[in-house]
Order: structure tokens, then sequence, then C-alpha cells
């Protein structure tokens, strides 16, 4: 009897614990590898760290200005940060797996304007990304070289 009671404590705990768990269902690393946005003229590298995910441009269509060098981020509120190169700015922060191939919690940079945003991510059927950052009206759409379910890396 005691050992009925113990074993159903131990489930009962342990299915709890399960359920406060994250929202792990296997898709919350399809969001990391390589995603290319809009019209390809930056390519973007999602990454997760300390199980948030980030992105950092990793190339741009066109990298020089019109001077011939490499595009710097001018636009920063952060003064010390403006004279960094675009190349490894980090434009996705903090975005948090919610289940369902959905990542929030998370901001934006947008390095045309300075502006850092919240943002919400979707993983949609098609294996695209759609960024919905606050105050746009559209969502942007990222692009991936690889269909989903396949190493992004």
């Amino acid at each position: 009897m005691i050992r009925t009671l113990l074993f159903l404590v131990a489930i009962i705990t342990a299915g709890f614990f399960y359920g406060c768990n994250n929202n792990a269902d296997g898709f919350e690393d399809e969001i990391s590898g390589t995603w290319y946005t809009q019209g390809k003229r930056s390519t973007i590298k999602v990454f997760a760290e300390d199980g948030k995910y980030f992105g950092e441009i990793v190339d741009l269509k066109r990298p020089l200005n019109s001077e011939g060098e490499q595009k710097r981020d001018f636009r920063n509120p952060d003064p010390e940060k403006r004279n960094n190169l675009l190349t490894g700015t980090r434009v996705l922060t903090g975005l948090e797996y919610d289940g369902d191939k959905l990542w929030n919690n998370g901001y934006y940079y947008d390095h045309k304007s300075g502006e850092k945003q919240e943002v919400v991510v979707k993983l949609k059927k098609d294996g695209t990304l759609s960024l919905q950052v606050e105050g746009m009206e559209k969502p942007m759409t990222w692009r991936s070289e690889y269909p989903v379910g396949r190493q992004r890396n």
C-alpha cells in the first residue's frame, strides 16, 4: 500500500514538473540557422544562448557605403556602438520559445532607424519565419536556403 502511494505521488510530481517545464515540443531549435531577409539584403544567423534565441547579421548584400567603406551602425542609440560594423550586429535578442512554433518576449533591432521593438516570431508551414514587430502593420518574412527540418547551420 505504501509503495503504491509513493509510486502515485512520484508520478503526479513528475507530471507536474514536466508540465511546468519549458514548452519543448521538438521545434524550439527550428529557428536556429541561417536566414535571409526580404530581398536577401541581409543574412542573419540565429542561435541559442542560455535558453534564449538571438540573431546577428553575418552578411550584407551591399556591405559598403557610398564612400566604399564597410557599413556601420551609425543610428545606434548608444553612441559607443555607432562605429560598430553592421556585420555582427544583433538584430534579434532574448527570444523565448513559447511552443507551437512561436518565439516571443524578445526584441528586434532595426539598424536603419536605430529602434528596438518587441517581436513575435512564428515558423510557418512553408518554412519561412514571420516576424511581427511592434508598430509594424505587416510582418517581415525571412527565408532559409534549407527546407524545414533540415540542418541550417
